[in-house]
């Protein structure tokens, strides 16, 4: 199902994102868009390339006087992917 394909990201899923999507119509078919609130919370990463849809987003969402949650992965605790890679490299050096 296509719903699948979207597990999770930065703990957004579907279901959280779709509440406040918007939906616009192409060719006759439905076709929902995550908000700019919604990919705010998802460029929430420790990735340099989403730093630019940061700053957007953020002005975006100042502009349209929405509050922005300042959500800062990085003082969440480690990093997920670093723990993995971690873990990862110290079977490889076994």
């Amino acid at each position: 199902m296509l719903i699948d394909l979207m597990k999770s990201g930065c703990d957004v899923t579907y279901d959280i994102a779709i509440q406040d999507a918007a939906v616009f119509t192409i060719e006759g078919v439905p076709v929902p868009f995550a908000s700019p609130k919604t990919l705010w919370r998802m460029k929430q990463t420790h990735r340099a390339k989403d730093e630019p849809d940061r700053l957007y987003l953020r002005e975006l969402l100042k502009a349209q006087g929405k509050p922005v949650e300042e959500r800062s992965t990085l003082a969440d605790g480690p990093n997920p992917f670093s723990s993995f890679w971690k873990g990862l490299t110290s079977l490889w050096r076994k």
